[in-house]
């Protein structure tokens, strides 16, 4: 049976702290793609004396060098980027905490989804790690001071007023964020200036300087593609059959030290001692345990987005099928934290093709009574604007109307959004942008 975080919560309050910790370590192991995973199998390998790890034959045979000291694991240190985990807990480990603080720490940065926001149930995180109100607070304070401004927060308004703090003279930014978002959101400048009485122009700097803020503060951690990628999962079709099989080539194998360990045992040692060899045993069984269930939750992930993009993936259909994280958790009756800790980084190989598990989902909007993915609408926001008069660039109510002409309907508000995310400015400042490189041509 596959780990299912739902039912853990209603058993929590008879767990044991070793246990507590124990599914702490098991969430942490289920988001680790391949090259992670490496690296922590050699942590549990350096923290445990009885576990025993060597490299697997495969590796030997799938990669050859000229020169004699070429491994594997240099490849993945040079190519591969500092995780988002590890940059936060590196800050952590600066800051004068108490070991267990900085434990609990590692723990509360271990709840982040991929865009970087602590969207957990306070109550949910409390029980798991047996803190109180105060504690949780305490540790989400400390993590919102952590770089990149914005990470830990709640939601976009909090991620946004985080960031506005670390601005110089960022009050009134901040103001705007925490009072009027909706309005400005809607373009009621003078509602806005009229409330807070201030001039209209403060308003409009201030909007600039939002604009400039990031939404997503893991953006530049949660997706990039390592140059050196490993896939955790192997798809292959021959004669219209598919095959799914977890790739565990470039993975140390681990095994334990039973001579060792009934050796020590049999030494009849203190009770101190006797309990620290009955927590690595434990601590061993568990980490075979949390690799098998990941592995499980892999395979069953990927076979429903394969199926589910069957079309696509075949090069049938040019476009992916509507399909949210959120409906992809309801479908394999997970909480959507742990899909997202799942797919989070993990790349399945269709063939010959690799894809992260993230390509394989597409966001849906309601269009006209029928369903357009995020994908589509992004290309026709992007079309409208690449075909519009430079001196005259159009709003996004005029985006808005444009594409409603061709019977798309996308609210103004959502059109923004949407254009917001793909990085391209507002416009007036497109007006601006291409006059000065339209000056800059003709010098």
């Amino acid at each position: 049976m596959a780990i299912n975080y739902r039912t853990q919560q209603k058993i929590k309050e008879k767990l044991s702290p070793y246990v507590k910790t124990q599914l702490v370590h098991a969430s942490r192991l289920l988001q680790k793609n391949q090259v992670d995973l490496i690296s922590e199998l050699n942590n549990y390998y350096e923290s445990n004396p009885f576990i025993e790890i060597s490299e697997n034959p495969q590796i030997q045979a799938s990669f050859t060098h000229e020169a004699n000291d070429y491994s594997l694991a240099d490849t993945l240190a040079d190519s591969h980027a500092v995780s988002l985990d590890e940059y936060l807990i590196q800050q952590v480990n600066e800051k004068p905490l108490s070991a267990h603080e900085k434990r609990q720490m590692t723990y509360l940065i271990g709840q982040l989804d991929q865009d970087g926001y602590y969207r957990k149930e306070d109550q949910a995180s409390r029980q798991l790690f047996a803190w109180s109100q105060a504690e949780l607070e305490t540790y989400l304070s400390i993590l919102q001071s952590l770089e990149p401004k914005g990470i830990g927060a709640r939601n976009l308004q909090e991620c946004l007023a985080l960031q506005a703090k670390a601005l110089p003279d960022g009050q009134l930014v901040e103001a705007l964020i925490n009072d009027h978002l909706e309005d400005l959101a809607q373009g009621n400048f003078d509602k806005i200036a009229q409330q807070e009485s201030i001039p209209l122009d403060q308003v409009r700097a201030g909007f600039i300087q939002i604009q400039s803020l990031e939404p997503r503060p893991a953006r530049n951690f949660s997706h990039d593609i390592p140059a050196y990628t490993l896939p955790d999962i192997i798809v292959k079709t021959e004669n219209g059959q598919v095959s799914f099989q977890v790739s565990k080539d470039y993975l140390p194998q681990i095994s334990f030290k039973q001579g060792y360990y009934q050796a020590m045992t049999a030494k009849s040692p203190d009770e101190e001692t006797l309990a620290y060899l009955k927590d690595k045993k434990r601590e061993f069984d568990w980490l075979v345990f949390s690799l098998k269930k990941r592995d499980q939750l892999l395979l069953k992930i990927s076979q429903y987005l394969v199926h589910y993009q069957a079309a696509y993936l075949n090069q049938q259909e040019n476009q992916l099928r509507p399909l949210s994280q959120k409906e992809l958790a309801q479908t394999l009756n997970y909480d959507e934290s742990t899909i997202s800790r799942a797919i989070m980084d993990k790349y399945l190989q269709y063939n010959q093709r690799i894809l992260s598990f993230h390509d394989l989902l597409a966001k849906k909007i309601s269009v006209n009574g029928e369903t357009l993915t995020r994908q589509q609408a992004e290309k026709f926001i992007r079309q409208t604007i690449d075909q519009e008069y430079p001196h005259h660039p159009l709003s996004d109510q005029a985006i808005s109307d444009h594409l409603a002409l061709h019977n798309y309907y996308l609210a103004r508000r959502t059109v923004a959004k949407y254009r917001q995310a793909m990085g391209i400015p507002g416009a007036r400042r497109r007006k601006r942008q291409k006059l000065a490189q339209k000056n800059k041509d003709q010098a």
